[in-house]
């Protein structure tokens, strides 16, 4: 796979642009560029991940359950990484279907968190903070505990979430629209979280 990976890194350098594309980072199953545009010379900034279609258009039940059981029980990082990619569009899909005030609102505290958070330093290496999708179910977690208003304060909304960031190492969040309450793994899940 990274053969794919590294033909395309390969490609880009030999592209007539390639005075336009900065290569950021490689990994094992992704590859991150820039590429600048020749007009008004802005950057877009691009993710390239492997990943294969484990689920299809509409998969079954079980279908779900056997990929997730295969994902919890995964040891190796490199699989794991290949598995969640495969539901990245759960992901964008389920972020999707919030309300615009609601999508408003994550851009707002993505925002707060790229810039107002100290970069990555000797001092604060140690520090873990949630990703960027984490910050994403953290918002839509909090306007549902509010009752999913239609309108909301920015800043009660943002307050909120600051609020829950606070303890965000003890947070344990799960939406049953893939899966039930009863199946092994949410069950398993759950109780790592409350020992």
């Amino acid at each position: 796979m990274s053969a794919m990976l590294e033909g395309l890194e390969k490609n880009l350098k030999k592209s007539l642009l390639t005075n336009r594309i900065l290569i950021e980072k490689k990994a094992s199953v992704s590859l991150r560029f820039q590429f600048k545009c020749i007009k008004d010379l802005h950057i877009h900034h691009f993710d390239v991940m492997l990943c294969c279609d484990m689920l299809g258009s509409n998969p079954p039940r079980d279908v779900k359950k056997s990929l997730y059981r295969r994902l919890y029980n995964c040891g190796d990082d490199l699989e794991t990484q290949l598995y969640s990619v495969s539901l990245l569009q759960y992901q964008v899909d389920f972020v999707k279907a919030s309300t615009v005030g609601v999508k408003d609102m994550i851009r707002l505290v993505k925002y707060w968190f790229k810039t107002s958070l100290a970069k990555p330093s000797e001092t604060n290496r140690f520090r873990r903070l949630p990703s960027s999708y984490a910050m994403e179910l953290m918002t839509i977690y909090v306007w549902q505990l509010a009752g999913k208003p239609i309108f909301f304060s920015f800043v009660q909304g943002l307050r909120a979430v600051f609020k829950f960031l606070v303890n965000c190492t003890d947070i344990c969040i799960i939406w049953f629209e893939h899966y039930d309450e009863t199946f092994q793994i949410v069950k398993k899940s759950v109780q790592k979280q409350t020992r």
